[in-house]
């Protein structure tokens, strides 16, 4: 997805609701929204976290680097520096239209299955080495009682073997539980959707290190060049968005 130079020249607005919350206790961390994810597209290397303060109102400006400028010169490189600011609001901007898309909700939906459809494979694969665990403690514990060696035996092997079977029936019941809930999400296209509609508009209600968690689970890399930008999507990322919000619809509907 990229982002034409106009856009990026006038992306000086994001979302149209006002914040119910006031945030200002932001860490210089959370800040960073692009922190360890933009890259310089001209170079490919990564862009550095930095800031200036002016020395006659005390204000901070912040500046994603090219790592490429700052070791070759910045006659190197065609990006050099871009506001931290304005390229936060660009990538955010973006990202709104861009998570309503059908292409998006389909590839959403799509990673959402093959998540879950090796999450119940290794489940399965789990509860079968505890059932086998079980089987074997128990054939033990038979073997142990009925064998001439069983007075000899001190009764805290017996106890102990005892802990181990109920140990490995927690276990188990518990496993199928987990097989049961990832069985009973249900996620269609429709859910994926909804779920992605929901995210517009409380973004604004959400505290920076919220939307910080957020961000960084749907997005996987920015790439910045002189004319524009790249915002390569994380599609397992998306799908525990997803989910996470589609929890707390059905929790809001409990109430």
């Amino acid at each position: 997805a990229i982002i034409s130079k106009s856009l990026w020249d006038g992306a000086q607005h994001i979302f149209a609701e006002g914040t119910s919350r006031k945030r200002n206790q932001e860490t210089h961390e959370v800040k960073s929204l692009l922190r360890g994810i933009i890259r310089c597209g001209h170079c490919n290397r990564s862009m550095i976290c930095s800031y200036t303060k002016s020395r006659k109102n005390g204000r901070v400006y912040r500046y994603y680097v090219c790592s490429g400028a700052m070791k070759y010169g910045y006659d190197s490189c065609s990006v050099k520096s871009v506001p931290a600011g304005e390229i936060e609001k660009a990538v955010i901007g973006q990202l709104r239209p861009l998570l309503r898309s059908p292409e998006i909700i389909a590839q959403t939906f799509r990673a959402a299955m093959e998540l879950e459809a090796r999450e119940l494979e290794a489940l399965c694969e789990e509860k079968s080495t505890l059932e086998m665990r079980l089987v074997e403690l128990k054939a033990w514990a038979s073997e142990l009682v009925s064998s001439d060696a069983a007075r000899e035996t001190p009764p805290e092997r017996f106890v102990e073997l005892n802990e181990e079977i109920n140990q490995a029936r927690r276990q188990l019941s518990d496993m199928e539980a987990r097989i049961l809930d990832v069985q009973g999400r249900a996620f269609t296209e429709q859910d994926v959707a909804d779920a992605l509609r929901k995210l517009d508009p409380i973004w604004d209600e959400l505290f920076p290190s919220e939307q910080h968690r957020v961000f960084r689970a749907l997005v996987e890399s920015v790439i910045v060049r002189s004319d524009g930008l790249d915002i390569k999507l994380r599609a397992d990322g998306i799908h525990s968005v997803v989910a996470e919000l589609k929890d707390d619809n059905e929790r809001a509907c409990t109430v």
